[in-house]
């Protein structure tokens, strides 16, 4: 008999005690079955079962609610940018950001989270992580191997050294806190997403985090308020954290946002 691939869901209830009895339930009856994520954050933990129809009817049986881990990723390059390409420098300049810098504005001590494949070593970020977290692997060392999370924290908060100051990012006196949540095809699950934003806002007063940054994204097929990373945006949203997310590259059209760029509370971006 061929043994199912295990497959991974988001169980949530606003009745912990009631969770805390469908996860006994759930190990007793699948020995193979594993809490991936503890997710306080929106009520819920992830797991991993063989049997994902034994772990429905527990969660019917309870009045809990389950949903498949879905897939979330860095969205895909436009095939057709709608113009030519527009150089760091250029676009903080349309900003108008030089000249708040002159006034001060700068970023200092404020602490961003971004929420994407990691950050790697470079010249302009090597001074401003100031917190690593990957959340599958578990390692504190700052890196990247898809590149992403990098090149999202150079706009954010690069200093500009490498580039005698042309390429600076928008908040270059920023402290940045890398929270990997992409594996190195920038891939990973909406429940490790969920586990980045619960890490954040776990750990929002020991490193100043006061915006997050998730230039990622799925297809929206979900109500907002029940989709799982919607409501953990919200989640940290309402602990003063401002969450910056990403449209997706799928415009310009209707019904292109993606999730979680249609939480309420997000400033959601298009470019």
């Amino acid at each position: 008999m061929q043994t199912q691939a295990p497959q991974r869901f988001i169980v949530s209830s606003t009745d912990a005690a009631r969770l805390a009895r469908l996860r006994t339930e759930m190990l007793a009856k699948d020995p193979d079955a594993k809490v991936v994520h503890e997710l306080p954050i929106i009520d819920a933990i992830a797991v991993e079962v063989q049997d994902a129809g034994a772990l429905r009817r527990l969660s019917f049986a309870s009045g809990a609610q389950v949903q498949p881990d879905r897939e979330i990723t860095v969205p895909d390059l436009p095939a057709e940018p709608p113009g030519g390409p527009l150089e760091l420098e250029t676009s903080t300049n349309a900003l108008g950001l030089p000249e708040l810098w002159k006034k001060g504005i700068t970023g200092k001590g404020v602490g961003i989270a971004v929420i994407d494949s990691g950050i790697a070593a470079h010249p302009d970020l090597s001074t401003h992580v100031i917190a690593f977290k990957d959340i599958e692997h578990h390692v504190d060392t700052p890196h990247d191997e898809f590149g992403h999370g990098t090149h999202v924290s150079s706009i954010a908060a690069g200093s500009g050294k490498a580039s005698s100051g042309r390429y600076t990012g928008c908040a270059p006196d920023a402290d940045l806190i890398g929270v990997r949540v992409m594996d190195a095809r920038g891939h990973g699950n909406v429940s490790d997403v969920i586990a980045g934003i619960q890490w954040t806002v776990d750990n929002k007063d020991a490193f100043h985090i006061r915006v997050m940054n998730m230039s990622i994204g799925q297809p929206i097929d979900n109500y907002a308020a029940d989709d799982p990373v919607v409501k953990a945006v919200e989640a940290a949203a309402a602990k003063g954290i401002v969450p910056c997310i990403s449209a997706g590259n799928d415009g310009p059209g209707p019904m292109t946002v993606s999730s979680p760029g249609n939480a309420p509370s997000a400033i959601t971006v298009g470019a």
